[in-house]
């Protein structure tokens, strides 16, 4: 059956303009995963789906933090820092990661001197 995840976004600057978007996301499956990146962890493997399909992915520390990174590969060079929450709406928007396909695992990487929590939501495709 399928599922409907909404999210909700407000930019607003300052006391001047403000812009807000509410977008609904049809899914036919969702994943949550919660996770602890160890202190001084390198390329800690997550897995976050078991296929192709993904269609949203939001990426949430905690706590934020420049010492707290992820990659689509193991030993990439190229990370992605969590100093703020990641959210992904649409197959364009989760493209960015790299590749034509969204990746079915993570990696996460903690060079500070504390754990650190990570919630990732994944909605997805059920069926080939």
């Amino acid at each position: 059956m399928p599922e409907t995840i909404t999210c909700e976004l407000t930019v607003r600057l300052g006391s001047g303009p403000s812009w807000s978007s509410v977008r609904a996301t049809q899914v036919e499956a969702t994943d949550i995963v919660r996770v602890t990146v160890a202190a001084g962890a390198t390329d800690q493997e997550v897995e976050v789906q078991p296929g192709d399909g993904v269609s949203l992915l939001f990426i949430s520390p905690d706590p934020p933090s420049e010492d707290l990174s992820y990659a689509t590969s193991s030993g990439a060079t190229d990370h992605h820092l969590l100093d703020q929450p990641h959210l992904l709406s649409g197959k364009g928007a989760v493209g960015l990661l790299g590749g034509s396909a969204a990746p079915t695992s993570l990696f996460f990487s903690n060079a500070g001197p504390a754990d650190a929590g990570v919630t990732i939501v994944v909605g997805r495709k059920a069926t080939p």
